[in-house]
């Protein structure tokens, strides 16, 4: 499992594999969405905000950008 990283205060993301997909989780360990580094798209699973949504999108695009 690759090292767990901290988005903001509420959100964290974590990859179980090197190639996979990076999941997007609460500080409570709720799946909110996964995001592919191939692709650079975010699937979302929960409600959240759309201000987070935003925000965690853009960090993940800045820590993991799109493999082309």
């Amino acid at each position: 499992m690759q090292g767990i990283q901290t988005i903001n205060a509420d959100y964290y993301c974590l990859q179980s594999k090197p190639s996979g997909p990076i999941s997007v989780l609460t500080t409570n360990s709720y799946v909110v969405g996964h995001y592919d580094e191939k692709t650079g798209g975010m699937s979302w699973h929960r409600v959240v905000l759309a201000t987070q949504r935003a925000h965690i999108e853009n960090w993940l695009h800045r820590h993991f950008p799109p493999k082309a």
